[in-house]
C-alpha cells in the first residue's frame, strides 16, 4: 500500500470484534527525538514491546503555546485515533444491544450533582437571555426519561460539565458515555463489563501499534479483553477494613460518613489487579436519586469501577418509586422544586431501572497507563468555560 502524506498511515480491514474499520496508524518517521521517550522497563517490565514511547508535550503548562503544539507533536494524532476507535465501537456496542441513542440538550434545570449534603460536584451555571440555568454535568435524568419512552436501553457519547479546576484526575469539561436500562445493580454492573471488555478487543484490534507506542501493558488489557468472568468486586465496609493501615485513604464528609479518596482508591489498586469494583457506600454520601438497600437503610445500592488512576465508571440502582426519591431529597437536604418532573415520572412509571457514566478520558489513560488527564484535551477550556479556540 502507498503510504499517503501527512502524518498518518490509513488501513482498512475487518475488525476482531466483527466490524469494518478504518484503521488510523501514526507512521514511525512522525516520531521525533523530541517526541518520546525510552520505556522505562524497570519501572514497567510488563508494559509494551521495546522501542520509542511517546511523550506528552503537557501543552496545556503553556496554553499560549498550545494551538501550536497541536499541529507539530504527534501525542494529539495519536490520541485522536484511539478517541476515534473508541467512539465507533461505542455505537457498535450498544448497536449489538439494542439501545436507542438519545440526543439531549446540553442545558438542563436540573443537574445530577446538586450542592447537596456529601456533593463531591460543583454545578456550572450559564445567563442566557437574563435567567440561569446549567450546563449538564450529566443527561442521566434524560436517559431515564427515554428508557420510559423507548423500553429499551438508552445512551449517549457527549461532552459532561464540572465547575472545579481541573487537575491530574479531573477536567471541568470531559467526555462521558452513559447509559440506562431496566434492572438493578448486578444487571448494571454485568453490562459494563461487557462494554469494558468490548472497548478494550477494539482497541487492541484497531490501534494495538498506537497502544505499544505509549507503552501499555498489552498483557494486562489481552488479559482483560479476553476474560469472561465478573470483574473482582469488594463492599465499601470491607475496603475500609482492608484499608485501616493506609493513612488517608478515607475522609469524612459532612454528613460524618467515610468517603474514600483518591489515595484510597489508588491503595486498592495497588493491592488487587484492576478493574475493580468498590460497591455498596454509604447512603448519606451518593445523590438522592440512587436506590438504598432494602436490608439497611445506611447502604446505597452503588458501584464504582476502579482503574489506572481511581474511579473510571460510577453506577448505581435507581431510586424506585417517587416516595423514594422525596425521601432520598429530603435526607440530602436537596430543594425538590427542580426536581419535581422527576418525582411525577417515577410516580406515573416506578420501573426498576439502573445507569452508568464512564469517563473516556479516563478509561483511555487507564488503557495507555498515561497519569495526567489534562494530556487528553485537545482543546483547553477552565473552570469558567475559558478556551481559545
Amino acid at each position: 500500500m502507498t503510504e499517503p502524506m501527512g502524518r498518518n498511515v490509513i488501513a482498512r480491514g475487518q475488525s476482531s470484534y466483527g466490524v469494518e474499520v478504518t484503521e488510523h496508524r501514526l507512521s514511525e518517521r512522525d516520531l521525533q527525538d523530541d517526541d518520546v521517550d525510552t520505556l522505562d522497563r524497570a519501572r514497567a517490565p510488563a508494559r509494551g514491546e521495546a522501542g520509542p514511547r511517546l511523550k506528552s508535550p503537557q501543552s496545556w503548562r503553556q496554553p499560549d503555546a498550545h494551538l501550536e503544539t497541536l499541529v507539530t507533536t504527534p501525542w494529539y494524532p495519536a490520541i485522536f485515533e484511539l478517541f476515534s476507535v473508541l467512539n465507533f465501537a461505542t455505537h457498535d456496542f450498544f448497536r449489538l444491544e439494542a439501545a436507542s441513542i438519545a440526543f439531549a440538550p446540553l442545558t438542563t434545570g436540573s443537574i445530577s450533582s446538586p450542592m447537596g449534603l456529601a456533593s463531591d460536584s460543583v454545578p456550572v451555571q450559564a445567563q442566557i437571555g437574563g435567567r440561569t440555568i446549567y450546563l449538564a454535568d450529566s443527561m442521566q435524568f434524560a436517559l431515564e426519561l427515554a428508557l420510559r419512552v423507548t423500553g429499551r436501553p438508552t445512551y449517549y457519547l457527549l461532552p459532561s460539565f464540572r465547575g472545579e479546576g481541573s487537575d491530574a484526575r479531573h477536567l471541568n469539561q470531559f467526555v462521558h458515555a452513559e447509559a440506562e436500562m431496566r434492572g438493578g445493580l448486578d444487571d448494571v454492573m454485568a453490562f459494563v463489563e461487557r462494554y469494558f471488555r468490548f472497548l478494550t478487543r477494539a482497541l487492541l484490534s484497531e490501534a494495538r501499534k498506537t497502544l505499544n507506542l505509549f507503552g501499555s501493558n498489552i498483557k494486562s488489557l489481552d488479559s482483560v479483553a479476553a476474560g469472561t468472568g465478573p470483574f473482582r468486586r469488594i463492599r465499601f465496609a470491607e475496603a475500609v477494613r482492608v484499608l485501616a493501615d493506609c493513612d488517608g485513604a478515607f475522609e469524612r464528609c459532612e454528613t460524618g460518613d467515610l468517603r474514600i479518596t483518591s489515595l484510597g482508591e489508588r491503595a486498592l489498586l495497588d493491592r488487587h489487579r484492576a478493574p475493580i469494583w468498590i460497591t455498596h457506600m454509604p447512603a448519606r454520601t451518593v445523590p438522592f436519586y440512587q436506590a438504598i438497600s432494602p436490608d439497611d437503610p445506611e447502604i446505597s445500592l452503588t458501584a464504582d469501577l476502579l482503574t489506572g488512576v481511581g474511579e473510571t465508571v460510577g453506577a448505581g440502582e435507581r431510586a424506585l418509586t417517587d416516595a423514594d426519591v422525596i425521601a432520598n431529597l429530603a435526607r440530602g437536604q436537596v430543594c425538590a422544586d427542580d426536581y419535581r418532573w422527576y418525582i411525577d415520572m417515577k410516580r406515573a412509571q416506578p420501573w426498576r431501572t439502573a445507569g452508568f457514566g464512564l469517563g473516556v478520558e479516563r478509561f483511555l489513560m487507564w488503557a495507555t497507563g498515561t497519569r495526567d488527564i489534562r494530556d487528553w484535551s485537545f482543546l483547553l477550556r477552565n473552570e469558567f468555560g475559558e478556551g481559545s479556540p
